[in-house]
């Protein structure tokens, strides 16, 4: 699991905004409330510990949607952007083996950002990755997989005129 999309993934990732903005530019054309959901998953859990499992995954979605400042420290395995494609597969059967451990609320963030991800991101390579990872995560939590439409229909909606808006 894993081996064969982590393969394509690019070893080094590149500043592609012209600009320098923070965001990539494919992440930018995003509706809002797309972004927002990458944005919250970026971070990491603060409850484990920082060479938990888990990071490597928070390291993918900052690979996959932010631009580095230097793209040579996105060679860095444990660096903020790292990659290493045996320790990445390694740890996503750990994170997924364990995913109970891990609140809910930070699970969610992060099954909705590689779900984004995975339909909408420019690259083939990354789109597979994180699509299969969606899967993997929804198949663990005994999900079904939800559609890219209805994904986008669920995060574009009116939430003021629907009556769900949440505190």
């Amino acid at each position: 699991m894993f081996e064969h999309s982590i393969k394509g993934l690019p070893a080094k990732i590149e500043q592609d905004d012209p600009h320098g903005g923070v965001l990539r530019p494919w992440v930018r054309e995003l509706p809002l409330r797309l972004q927002g959901v990458i944005i919250t998953a970026m971070r990491g859990c603060d409850l484990v510990q920082k060479e938990d499992p888990s990071k490597d995954l928070s390291r993918m979605i900052r690979r996959a949607t932010l631009n580095p400042y230097d793209s040579r420290e996105s060679e860095y395995s444990k660096g903020f952007f790292g990659f290493n494609a045996i320790f990445l597969a390694i740890n996503l059967r750990d994170f997924l083996h364990s995913m109970d451990q891990y609140p809910l609320h930070y699970v969610m963030h992060l099954m909705h950002a590689v779900e984004i991800i995975g339909y909408e991101h420019p690259e083939e390579s990354f789109r597979v990755f994180f699509n299969e990872t969606y899967r993997a995560i929804v198949h663990k939590l005994h999900l079904e997989p939800e559609s890219r439409m209805a994904m986008i229909v669920r995060l574009t909606e009116d939430r003021v005129e629907k009556g769900t808006v949440e505190a």
